[in-house]
């Protein structure tokens, strides 16, 4: 048997006596499909999977999508993610028993953290949808590569090509940069937690406080979405403490902001 536990911060002590507490695991006995473990060989990333892939899946380097970042040190607990970007895959090699894919990603550095999704299209060999399509790998080190942003490129006849399945743009775009910056504090439901609850946000009404201490009522309209995201603490729903949501404004693209604010607006 196996119990997680949790703590939330905040003011809303209801919210907090909702989500802080132990959780019992209970093993089901069977096995989700979903990345295993990822590892760095020879210049390639590993990515293995608890069950094997599909043969008509069609796999190729758009079927995921790769992102990294650095952490600025701080004297507080933590620290906020600096230097976001995202990278370019190519698949060089599926295993033969296809539970395992070769991965070239490009301008990989030490010292950064790697996100590695997965596409949600992706299927197993029994058909199974991923349960989780994340995997993370930490590069404090490139062993024998002083020079990694010069990776060479794969031969053509290595790649393994079909159409691609991430389409950079719209909800899916969206999708990523919730589940990046996002999913950790704002849920889709209607539940209370640690984060104002993104459904039904667009549209409503507010009541917030402004840095002066005045109390507003206003509408959650697309300038209100956009500001909450890069002005965080501009106006704080009822119940929420200042600075507990970290500046990502800074981090995100204009394109992904745009993604961003489309996909919080869909959430019904």
């Amino acid at each position: 048997m196996l119990y997680a536990g949790g703590i939330a911060r905040g003011s809303d002590e209801k919210a907090i006596h909702e989500v802080s507490g132990m959780t019992k695991i209970r093993y089901q006995q069977s096995d989700v499909f979903e990345p295993l473990s990822l590892q760095w060989k020879n210049g390639e990333f590993e990515l293995k999977f608890t069950q094997p892939l599909a043969e008509d899946s069609g796999i190729t380097g758009q079927s995921f999508a790769a992102f990294s970042w650095g952490m600025q040190n701080t004297q507080n607990y933590g620290g906020p993610k600096v230097g976001d970007r995202a990278h370019r895959v190519e698949v060089t090699k599926i295993s033969e028993n296809r539970r395992s894919v070769r991965l070239r990603v490009e301008g990989i550095r030490e010292g950064r953290v790697l996100n590695l999704r997965v596409s949600p299209k992706l299927k197993s060999e029994a058909g199974e949808a991923l349960r989780s399509g994340d995997a993370f790998y930490t590069m404090t080190k490139l062993p024998g590569l002083e020079q990694p942003t010069l990776l060479t490129t794969a031969d053509s006849t290595e790649i393994l090509r079909s159409g691609g399945w991430f389409d950079w743009g719209g909800d899916e775009l969206g999708a990523s940069v919730y589940q990046t910056y996002c999913m950790a504090c704002h849920r889709k439901d209607k539940q209370p937690g640690i984060a104002p609850s993104f459904a039904g946000l667009y549209g409503s009404q507010r009541k917030y406080t402004l840095p002066s201490g005045e109390s507003v009522t206003g509408l959650a309209d697309e300038a209100y979405l956009r500001e909450s995201i890069l002005e965080p603490n501009a106006k704080l729903t009822d119940g929420y403490a200042p600075g507990l949501m970290p500046m990502i404004g800074g981090q995100l693209s204009k394109d992904q902001l745009d993604a961003l604010v489309k996909y919080i607006k869909g959430i019904k």
